[in-house]
């Protein structure tokens, strides 16, 4: 019977270590994060840059971009952070698009990220690809600045063990990325790629509301998890 019990332990004991582990990470974060720490979220696109479409719904995604920077931003306020967002609205920040506006809009979101007093500045996207079997949730940032690689990697981290892993079935790299808004934003800064629109399984998912939901507060737990590692939160 001893031997039975024993063996019952060793089966348990670890399962139990897989459920409690993320809760006690979560509280840890959420408790350390309490600071009055200022974030800014930048949702991609706006006005008439849509970005790109879902391959079956057609939605666009600058649309999604902004529920999703509304739901990170509520994650990230939850944890007790002053959030900063670039676009609140589906437009740009210059109303009619064309090159000139496009370039404006942009300068006029890297003026709000300068003026921020921010840690850590978060683009939201959605990422489309030719080969439309590539899916998950991945992370661009600038190569030169150290703190956006490591702010990344947190991201990334998070997403690759609590969301890429049960959905996309793959722990997903985060890449240096040739990108305006990295380059030109001297915090550490990252672009979330929040899943491919090219793909079938991960559009149906970026349309689920439980699936933003997932996916924000895992985002706001790898900023979390960036900012104790450095003693800013």
């Amino acid at each position: 019977m001893k031997k039975k019990k024993a063996i019952l332990f060793v089966i348990i004991l670890p399962m139990l270590v897989c459920i409690l582990a993320p809760l006690i990470y979560f509280s840890f974060i959420s408790v350390s994060a309490k600071t009055g720490l200022t974030v800014v979220i930048d949702a991609g696109h706006g006005g008439k840059d849509n970005g790109v479409s879902g391959i079956i719904s057609k939605t666009p995604e600058a649309d999604l971009n902004l529920e999703y920077a509304f739901t990170l931003k509520k994650k990230m306020e939850e944890q007790g952070y002053r959030v900063i967002m670039t676009r609140t609205t589906k437009e740009i920040l210059y109303s009619n698009l064309n090159i000139t506006n496009k370039q404006k809009d942009m300068r006029r979101r890297m003026e709000i990220i300068a003026n921020s007093g921010a840690e850590l500045m978060i683009s939201i996207h959605m990422n489309f690809y030719s080969a439309r079997s590539v899916r998950g949730a991945q992370v661009f940032y600038n190569s030169s600045n150290s703190g956006a690689k490591e702010l990344a990697k947190a991201i990334q981290k998070t997403l690759n063990e609590n969301v890429n892993i049960l959905y996309a079935k793959r722990n997903v790299v985060h890449l240096a990325g040739d990108y305006y808004i990295l380059k030109q934003t001297p915090l550490p800064a990252v672009i979330v790629e929040c899943g491919f629109l090219s793909n079938v399984e991960d559009e149906k998912l970026l349309l689920d509301k439980d699936y933003k939901e997932l996916l924000c507060a895992n985002i706001a737990l790898g900023a979390s998890a960036f900012l104790a590692v450095r003693g800013e939160a």
